[in-house]
């Protein structure tokens, strides 16, 4: 399955969005590692693997299938010179995009859906964690709708576990299943030898 289409970006058949909950842009000091999968139906899954360092950089890897050493794409985050790279691992392709100063965020986010934060916790992968609610936003054409929920340990700054209700009635499920407390055993920023940018 490719994960990547024009201009090194992941395609839609590969999810469009792999998360709707997404942490305040950096998260400083709290430096971790976790692997996780994203499935939508019994015969479409991505793996993957989150990292991220005490400066608040990070570096999320996708597989298409658990057995491969070298992920397919790549995508990092400095937080120092507020810049998004992609790795096209197959294309050996490098992309850099530089975020604007005034997108800067220190809330979580959730695209274009609306939370409602509640009391309810649960335990999942040995932390502590918040359910959120998500609904679509309503218009005149279309009533809001339940859009699923995500799960967050807060203490780790990180989405447990999300299900997302697509328009279509499939389900799309972040969920993660290990995490390592503590710095990456690598630099999350280092760039393998043999690639070349895409956009100079």
């Amino acid at each position: 399955m490719a994960l990547l289409g024009q201009g090194g970006r992941p395609t839609e058949p590969a999810y469009g969005k792999f998360r709707y909950c997404q942490p305040p842009e950096t998260v400083f000091g709290n430096p971790l590692t976790a692997r996780f999968t994203v499935s939508r139906g019994p015969d479409t899954r991505v793996f993957g693997k989150f990292e991220r360092d005490a400066r608040g950089n990070t570096r999320l890897e996708l597989w298409a299938d658990p057995i491969s050493k070298i992920p397919q794409v790549a995508l990092l985050w400095s937080s120092q010179d507020r810049t998004d790279m992609v790795l096209d691992y197959q294309g050996r392709l490098l992309s850099v995009m530089k975020r604007p100063a005034a997108l800067a965020s220190d809330a979580w986010l959730f695209g274009e859906l609306v939370p409602t934060w509640s009391n309810q916790r649960d335990r999942i992968g040995g932390y502590d964690a918040r359910k959120v609610s998500l609904k679509t936003e309503g218009t005149r054409a279309e009533a809001a709708r339940d859009a699923g929920e995500c799960w967050i340990a807060e203490s780790l700054m990180l989405v447990m576990r999300e299900r997302f209700l697509r328009p279509d009635g499939s389900v799309q499920l972040w969920e993660i299943t290990d995490v390592h407390q503590g710095p990456p055993e690598l630099d999350v920023l280092a760039i393998p030898p043999g690639f070349r940018q895409s956009n100079p």
